[in-house]
């Protein structure tokens, strides 16, 4: 059902922008998020009810913008952002005592970013791969309060993959102006696939996961958007 639905809505996307290809514009915009974010090791599980974190990002988003009437409108946007999100998990150890780890990433992202306009309502469904730069592990609860910083060349050593892949939506209210200027409020939801933790890699050390990591996240986002 939800792969009817997305590609339905491919298909109507496709055939407006092509219908009306001599009527697009250049966009520019510039997006801000923060949210709670819901970490989980198991794979089967997109979340958890626990948000123990919270994550912000910044992007900035180029592309293609068609009016088909003041109604109507749709956006294929790249979505090019710095993101800093936190995977936090708790256990319980056999003392029955809170034990939490800490994984907190700063990352680029690459993504494509198609929107949906009507009236004053937007939405969007896109997806696209982090790069981790850089990555700070904690943990509590332990009796070892360290903190491991890794940068780009130990995040490769540390996981089987080096980049994370992420789907994201979003919901927002636009407020148009005459001047090809715009502005939104709304919510987003994003969900981190798995990154398995490599067997051999320097986090097998010390992290109680061995497994891999995944988070699902909710927020608030803010954006202006520029029409030439």
């Amino acid at each position: 059902m939800k792969n009817r639905f997305f590609s339905l809505t491919f298909i109507l996307f496709l055939l407006l922008s092509i219908n009306s290809l001599y009527a697009a514009d250049f966009v520019a915009g510039f997006v801000g998020r923060f949210g709670a974010s819901s970490a989980t090791t198991d794979r089967s599980k997109i979340f958890t009810s626990d948000f123990r974190a919270f994550e912000s990002s910044f992007s900035f988003q180029p592309g293609i913008f068609w009016g088909y009437d003041d109604t109507l409108s749709t956006a294929l946007l790249f979505d090019i952002g710095y993101n800093k999100d936190v995977y936090e998990i708790k256990y319980n150890n056999a003392d029955e005592k809170r034990v939490v780890e800490n994984y907190k990433f700063n990352s680029l992202s690459l993504g494509i970013f198609p929107r949906l306009n009507i009236g004053f309502f937007s939405i969007g469904v896109g997806g696209g791969i982090k790069l981790p730069l850089s990555m700070t592990y904690s943990s509590k609860g332990r009796g070892d309060s360290s903190k491991y910083r890794f940068d780009f060349g130990d995040i490769k050593d540390s996981f089987e993959t080096f980049y994370i892949p992420y789907v994201k939506v979003s919901a927002d209210f636009l407020v148009k102006t005459k001047r090809k200027f715009m502005l939104s409020f709304g919510i987003y939801a994003n969900y981190d696939f798995p990154i398995d933790v490599s067997k051999n890699g320097i986090l097998k050390d010390f992290t109680i996961n061995q497994d891999s990591l995944a988070s699902f996240d909710i927020g608030f986002q803010f954006g202006m958007y520029f029409i030439s």
